[in-house]
This record gives structure tokens, C-alpha cells and sequence, in this order.
């Protein structure tokens, strides 16, 4: 009796195991298998993609190339019916905190949206990056503006939420076309909420 009790504990032991290793990042991927996105920006090598939800759609856009001029960008393509765009992340922007939520480090990182029309349309995202599990997470976006220039961005640092995000801009004035190249500096301030959203402050 106690042997056939010990071998069932063993195969439930082994079941249970078995299952915790499936929700961890596989250890022995290459650096020819891994997502090059992940891979420069973060340093983990992991299957899984660095993914944004494209904003006032439905569309997801997973970041699979880098583009270094105008400015250095991660890119990747979306498609939202007959819609066809890119989404550029800013990465030399891309800003870490000293916050967690449900286990993620909180960064914060300024990327644009592009489709068949002439805007570029400028957006602050709040990421959520998981190291163990090789994962991020897109959690909020605000809208910052259309054809503007961001001059930088600066996070508080403390550990605790809420937590204050300041974007440095320079945008057009009530005079100025869209064609015509922005110069008015505006300081826009946003808070990190206790439930991971972007909300403006000014």
C-alpha cells in the first residue's frame, strides 16, 4: 500500500512540475531564434515579441525591425481592415522606473503611429516588462500630438505609485500649418496610477 501511495504521489508530483515548467521562457533558446527586439533593448533572449496595441483600433503591431534615421526606432507593421500602418518605437527614450505592478517593471517609452495619410501621430505608452518570463506587457497610451518634436522625458523616482512622468515637447502655436516645422515648448505632465494607466495632469 505504501509503495503504490508513493508512486502516485511521485506521478502527481511530477504532473505538477511538469505544468509549472510550461509557464516559464524555454532555456534554451539561440540567439538565432531569439526576438531581435527583446533581445538589443532588453538583453533576453525569449520567443515571445515586444507588441503595441495601436491606439483608437483594434490592431496590434509586434516591433520586429530597427530603423536608425531621422532617429533610432524599433518598427513593426499593423493592419486594421483596409488600413495599413507602422508604429515606431522611440527607443533611445524609452525610460525604466523604479516601480513594479503585479511583478512587472514599469517603463515608459514615446512611439508614433503612421498610416496612409500625412499624420504622425505622436503617443506616451506605460509598458510592463516581466524578466523571468521574457514578456512585455502594453498596459496604457496618451496622446501627445500630431508632427511634433519630443525633446525628452523624465520619470519620478520613487518606488511607489502614483508616480509623475514629465514629456518635454515642442509643438505648433494656433498660427502655425502642420507643414511648417513646430517651435512652441510645452511641458506636459502625466501620472503612472496604481492600476498601471497614463493620466494627464495639466
Amino acid at each position: 500500500m505504501r509503495l503504490v501511495l508513493s508512486a502516485l504521489l511521485t506521478a502527481v508530483l511530477s504532473i505538477a512540475l511538469v505544468g509549472c515548467k510550461s509557464t516559464e521562457p524555454p532555456k534554451d533558446i539561440s540567439l538565432a531564434q531569439a526576438d531581435p527586439v527583446m533581445l538589443r533593448l532588453f538583453s533576453i533572449k525569449t520567443l515571445a515579441g515586444f507588441t503595441l496595441r495601436v491606439p483608437e483600433s483594434e490592431a496590434v503591431a509586434r516591433l520586429s525591425t530597427f530603423v536608425e534615421t531621422p532617429l533610432p526606432w524599433a518598427s513593426g507593421d499593423y493592419s486594421d481592415g483596409p488600413v495599413r500602418g507602422q508604429v515606431l518605437l522611440g527607443y533611445r527614450d524609452l525610460q525604466m522606473t523604479n516601480a513594479r505592478l503585479a511583478g512587472a517593471q514599469l517603463m515608459v517609452a514615446p512611439f508614433v503611429v503612421t498610416n496612409q495619410g500625412s499624420g504622425s501621430f505622436w503617443y506616451l505608452g506605460l509598458f510592463g516588462l516581466k524578466a523571468e518570463s521574457g514578456t512585455v506587457t502594453h498596459l496604457s497610451s496618451v496622446f501627445l500630438g500630431d508632427r511634433i518634436e519630443l525633446r525628452g522625458i523624465s520619470v519620478a523616482a520613487s518606488q511607489f505609485l502614483p508616480l509623475t512622468v514629465t514629456t518635454e515637447l515642442l509643438v505648433r502655436d494656433a498660427n502655425q500649418a502642420m507643414a511648417e516645422t513646430p517651435g512652441l515648448l510645452d511641458l506636459r505632465r502625466f501620472e503612472i496610477s496604481p492600476q498601471g494607466q497614463l493620466m494627464a495632469l495639466d
